[in-house]
Protein backbone atom coordinates (compact mmCIF):
# COMPACT_ATOMS: atom_id res chain seq x y z
CA UNK A 1 0.00 0.00 0.00
CA UNK A 2 1.29 3.29 -1.10
CA UNK A 3 1.91 6.41 1.73
CA UNK A 4 -0.41 8.97 1.70
CA UNK A 5 2.52 11.37 0.07
CA UNK A 6 2.83 9.04 -3.02
CA UNK A 7 -0.81 8.62 -3.22
CA UNK A 8 -1.21 12.33 -4.62
CA UNK A 9 1.05 11.49 -7.57
CA UNK A 10 -0.67 8.22 -8.34
CA UNK A 11 -3.67 8.94 -11.02
CA UNK A 12 -1.33 11.58 -12.92
CA UNK A 13 -0.06 10.23 -16.32
CA UNK A 14 4.22 9.55 -17.10
CA UNK A 15 3.95 13.30 -19.25
CA UNK A 16 2.47 15.10 -16.48
CA UNK A 17 5.07 13.33 -13.76
CA UNK A 18 7.75 14.36 -15.88
CA UNK A 19 6.21 18.07 -16.12
CA UNK A 20 5.72 18.13 -12.58
CA UNK A 21 9.17 16.72 -12.24
CA UNK A 22 10.59 19.77 -14.07
CA UNK A 23 9.14 22.04 -11.86
CA UNK A 24 9.53 20.58 -8.79
CA UNK A 25 13.34 20.36 -9.58
CA UNK A 26 13.47 24.44 -10.79
CA UNK A 27 11.75 25.25 -7.29
CA UNK A 28 13.59 23.34 -5.58
CA UNK A 29 17.21 24.86 -6.87
CA UNK A 30 15.71 28.26 -6.12
CA UNK A 31 14.49 27.23 -2.55
CA UNK A 32 18.43 26.01 -2.10
CA UNK A 33 19.91 29.24 -3.34
CA UNK A 34 17.08 31.34 -1.39
CA UNK A 35 18.24 29.24 1.62
CA UNK A 36 21.79 29.67 0.99
CA UNK A 37 21.63 33.68 0.55
CA UNK A 38 18.80 34.80 2.76
CA UNK A 39 17.90 31.49 4.55
CA UNK A 40 14.56 30.28 4.94
CA UNK A 41 12.33 30.21 7.90
CA UNK A 42 11.92 25.87 7.66
CA UNK A 43 14.77 24.51 6.04
CA UNK A 44 13.42 21.57 6.57
CA UNK A 45 11.03 21.81 3.59
CA UNK A 46 14.35 21.34 1.55
CA UNK A 47 14.58 17.70 2.56
CA UNK A 48 10.96 17.38 2.06
CA UNK A 49 11.28 18.63 -1.50
CA UNK A 50 14.39 16.92 -2.55
CA UNK A 51 12.14 13.44 -0.80
CA UNK A 52 8.82 14.58 -3.06
CA UNK A 53 11.23 14.87 -5.93
CA UNK A 54 12.63 10.98 -5.46
CA UNK A 55 9.14 9.84 -5.05
CA UNK A 56 8.85 11.08 -8.65
CA UNK A 57 11.69 9.68 -10.04
CA UNK A 58 10.59 6.57 -8.59
CA UNK A 59 7.01 6.42 -10.03
CA UNK A 60 8.40 7.72 -13.31
CA UNK A 61 10.68 4.41 -13.31
CA UNK A 62 8.82 2.10 -11.95
CA UNK A 63 5.67 3.29 -15.30
CA UNK A 64 8.74 2.32 -17.50
CA UNK A 65 9.46 -0.71 -16.41
CA UNK A 66 5.38 -1.48 -16.32
CA UNK A 67 5.86 -0.55 -19.95
CA UNK A 68 8.56 -2.67 -20.82
CA UNK A 69 7.65 -6.38 -22.81
CA UNK A 70 8.99 -9.70 -21.44
CA UNK A 71 12.14 -9.01 -24.28
CA UNK A 72 12.96 -5.78 -22.88
CA UNK A 73 13.34 -7.22 -19.03
CA UNK A 74 15.00 -10.32 -19.90
CA UNK A 75 17.94 -8.60 -21.55
CA UNK A 76 17.99 -5.85 -18.39
CA UNK A 77 18.12 -8.92 -16.29
CA UNK A 78 20.84 -10.03 -18.42
CA UNK A 79 22.74 -6.62 -18.22
CA UNK A 80 22.33 -6.29 -14.38
CA UNK A 81 24.00 -9.89 -13.62
CA UNK A 82 26.80 -9.24 -15.82
CA UNK A 83 27.25 -5.87 -14.04
CA UNK A 84 27.48 -7.30 -10.98
CA UNK A 85 29.87 -10.13 -12.25
CA UNK A 86 32.07 -7.70 -12.90
CA UNK A 87 32.00 -6.45 -9.29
Amino acid sequence: MPSKKMEKFLDKTPEELKQLLAEMEQEYEDARFDHATIGTQNPLSLREQRRDIARVKTLIRKLELDAMTEEQKAKRTKIIRRRRKRR
